[in-house]
């Protein structure tokens, strides 16, 4: 499978980094100091860390919203990473040969890990 795009919400200064989408090849992170590079870089890591870290709400959680989100019961549904993903066709033969033919509806899922769990989301035929 490829990583085709990912996306960062409320994890350290970034609340809500939109989609950004990973080339094949090269992909650059360009600002200025402090703008956020290295917050995208840890998060993007912690969707499948070599030694598994977990996010963990009081480092990694906006300080300014943590005390009035977690009173709304807000900080269970955060989703500090969003991984797009892309089956090939190794991936799919292997999905198929476990499930059956016609299962997968379509080739692309998405993976979710968040400070009190992790979802993954794919287009199945029940």
């Amino acid at each position: 499978m490829r990583l085709v795009s990912f996306q960062v919400e409320k994890f350290r200064n970034i609340l809500n980094s939109e989609r950004i989408e990973v080339q094949p090849d090269v992909t650059a992170l360009v600002g200025k100091n402090e703008s956020g590079k290295t917050a995208l870089l840890t998060a993007l890591y912690r969707l499948n860390a070599a030694y598994g870290e977990e996010f963990v709400v009081s480092e990694h959680y906006p300080r300014w919203m943590m005390t009035a989100d977690r009173k709304k019961g807000l900080i269970g549904d955060a989703s500090p990473i969003t991984g797009f993903f892309e089956l090939e066709d190794d991936d799919k033969s292997a999905f198929v040969e476990k499930f059956g033919e016609g299962v997968l509806r379509n080739d692309r899922f998405e993976y979710t890990r968040g400070y009190e769990g992790n979802r993954a989301v794919l287009d199945i035929d029940e």
